[in-house]
């Protein structure tokens, strides 16, 4: 069976724990194109993040980001672009998290976050991909193509319950 195509996610796949592509792996995927397959990045992070590392790797694919919400094709068009609705938005930024739990919000390009959290600039530091501080508030009426949470495991499992 000869494939046509190989779709991988980013974290815990594709990068490494610095968040870097191997030079193994670079090379692996070289000989997956080489050999007229095509290799598609399938990512919840965002576009402008997932570009930088299809185009550190010279690739002329299709990202596919944002869990799904967003694909791009091969000249960087958008070819889906599906927003949570605002009324969903607005429940999601209601929820009471405390300062346990940091609130995220992608709107198109731009990520919005409450305040700085550490670690998390080491997690975009290698494509430069950065975050804005902002009351998440603003946005509660606002599309967006993710909300997400960030926080330790039992945080977020108590958040799931509610």
């Amino acid at each position: 069976m000869k494939y046509k195509l190989v779709v991988c996610d980013m974290d815990g796949t594709l990068l490494t724990s610095s968040h870097k592509i191997s030079e193994y792996t670079a090379n692996i995927i070289k000989q997956i194109e080489n050999n007229g397959v095509k290799f598609i990045i399938a990512t919840g992070r965002p576009y402008l993040d997932a570009r930088y590392y299809r185009d550190s790797l010279k690739l002329k694919s299709f990202l596919i980001t944002s869990n799904g919400a967003r694909a791009h094709n091969e000249e960087n068009k958008p070819i889906v672009i599906e927003n949570i609705q605002k009324d969903l938005v607005k429940k999601l930024l209601s929820y009471n998290v405390g300062t346990d739990i940091h609130r995220n919000i992608y709107l198109d390009d731009k990520w919005i976050i409450e305040y700085e959290i550490e670690g998390l600039v080491e997690f975009h530091k290698e494509s430069g991909y950065r975050f804005n501080i902002d009351n998440l508030n603003k946005y509660e009426n606002e599309e967006a193509a993710k909300v997400f949470f960030l926080g330790k495991d039992k945080d977020i499992e108590n958040l799931e319950k509610t």
